[in-house]
């Protein structure tokens, strides 16, 4: 349900590409981008389908996770947190 609740919140520039969330990287004006001013939509495939989410994480995600825990080399970071711990999080691991 999480990663339908991200993907769902997630917005895209329609003029210069760039890509927002609603609720952990806002525009500082609703529906316009920050960057050029451009409306923002939500994409085609963040349309929270959970059913389609579900699915390609299940199909193409969960094997790769699979492959890497049973490697023994899976690190993982707690992308719900807030985004400067996420980066100092995957930093810390980049530095192992």
């Amino acid at each position: 349900q999480n990663i339908v609740n991200r993907m769902s919140g997630r917005r895209a520039c329609v003029d210069c590409g760039a890509t927002y969330h609603i609720v952990y990287a806002p525009t500082e004006k609703e529906d316009v981008c920050d960057k050029c001013g451009g409306s923002l939509i939500l994409r085609d495939d963040d349309n929270g389908n959970s059913t389609e989410t579900l699915g390609v994480y299940h199909e193409q995600t969960q094997p790769l996770i699979d492959y890497y825990t049973k490697a023994e080399i899976l690190k993982e970071v707690d992308g719900t947190i807030d985004i400067n711990d996420v980066f100092a999080a995957i930093v810390q691991i980049l530095g192992e």
